[in-house]
């Protein structure tokens, strides 16, 4: 029989790619059992059986180290997965009534353990005479560490690390309804919601709602604080207590992005331009304190400009001392010099108890 030429052969090569490619494509399903073993189906199988058995039975870590084992590819992820979902929300659920909301902690802790120690030493031995007959009962981590439930864990982290991620939802909203004013809560579900928007599981999506009554809450505690600040600036004039609302503001302000700060920062800056217009030093200073918040640099150089001219008015009414103040604001070396000399002059005739030929008028 003839070999077949090069023609032929990519023929052949073409069609056997197609072929394996369909049978690869035909479902998740087929191309999972292609990857796995029947031992390996088999032991998976049996971890899902013996969680089942565990949980029924009220032994909780077993129950979870054999759903965990058993949430691998070659096992039955979806059962598992409704193994760990039923665990994680009982224990959520008991974390709840006992005041354990938000932790910070593994739902896991580990313990010394001589036969985990045993089992570490021997890790490398197949068949290992040590094996724990429940799957991640022991870790190689110092040496051999036996792990435990861990009872201070919150419920957050109980519904997070058992797939209950609406019931993490619901419960980081919770704690935003009952402190409306309490930033590090609503701070705390913004970031929460971030991570969420790179979070890949079957069925979850975000509830809009819970979006919508944050960036809801966020706005009103930023209108707030603002129209408190409003009504404050202007009985007192106070920089520094304004300053203090409007840094109060931007914490909200900062977890409704760009546009929330844009209005603290707007408000700075308009009273600068208040502060601007008025004929004080203390009000220029608070023009720049102002100006600096908002972080606009070009500004100041308006304050400079309009030192300089309430300087020249100074001077005008005989005041070279006042003049000085505003021209030292200004920086304006040579006519701080006159101002200093003007202002010299004059304090030496007050000494003497001679009235001023009012010297400053002839800057």
């Amino acid at each position: 029989m003839a070999r077949p030429d090069a023609d032929s052969r990519m023929g052949i090569l073409s069609r056997s790619m197609i072929v394996l490619f369909t049978v690869l494509s035909f479902s998740g399903h087929a191309y999972g059992d292609a990857m796995c073993n029947h031992a390996d189906v088999d032991k998976l199988d049996s971890y899902l059986k013996n969680g089942l058995n565990m949980e029924k039975a009220g032994r909780t870590l077993e129950a979870l180290l054999f759903f965990r084992a058993a949430d691998s590819f070659c096992g039955n992820r979806v059962e598992a997965r409704k193994g760990l979902q039923r665990i994680g929300a009982g224990m959520g659920a008991a974390a709840e009534k006992n005041g354990r909301f938000f932790s910070g902690k593994s739902i896991l802790a580990m313990v010394p353990d001589e036969d985990c120690r045993r089992w570490a030493r021997h890790i490398l031995i197949s068949p290992n005479p040590y094996e724990p007959s429940v799957p991640g009962l022991c870790v190689a981590s110092s040496g051999g560490m036996r792990v435990e439930i861990e009872s201070s864990a919150g419920a957050y982290d109980w519904y997070e690390a058992t797939y209950n991620y609406r019931e993490s939802d619901s419960l980081v909203m919770r704690s935003v309804k009952s402190g409306l004013s309490d930033l590090g809560a609503a701070d705390r579900a913004f970031r929460h919601f971030k991570s969420r928007e790179r979070l890949n599981s079957p069925g979850y999506s975000i509830d809009p709602a819970h979006l919508a009554l944050l960036r809801g809450t966020s706005s009103s505690n930023l209108d707030s604080i603002l129209s408190k600040e409003e009504r404050s600036y202007a009985g007192t004039r106070n920089c520094r207590e304004s300053l203090a609302n409007l840094e109060s503001a931007l914490k909200w302000a900062a977890l409704l992005g760009e546009s929330g700060k844009a209005r603290v920062y707007s408000r700075a800056t308009r009273r600068a331009e208040e502060a601007l217009k008025r004929t004080s030093v203390n009000d220029l200073y608070d023009a720049i304190e102002f100006y600096s918040f908002a972080g606009e640099g070009e500004p100041v150089a308006k304050v400079a400009e309009r030192a300089d001219e309430l300087g020249y008015a100074a001077m005008k009414e005989n005041e070279p001392e006042k003049a000085l103040d505003f021209f030292n604001l200004s920086g304006n070396e040579q006519l701080i010099k006159k101002a200093e000399s003007l202002a010299e002059k004059v304090r030496k005739a007050r000494s003497k108890g001679k009235k001023s030929d009012d010297p400053a008028r002839s800057l």
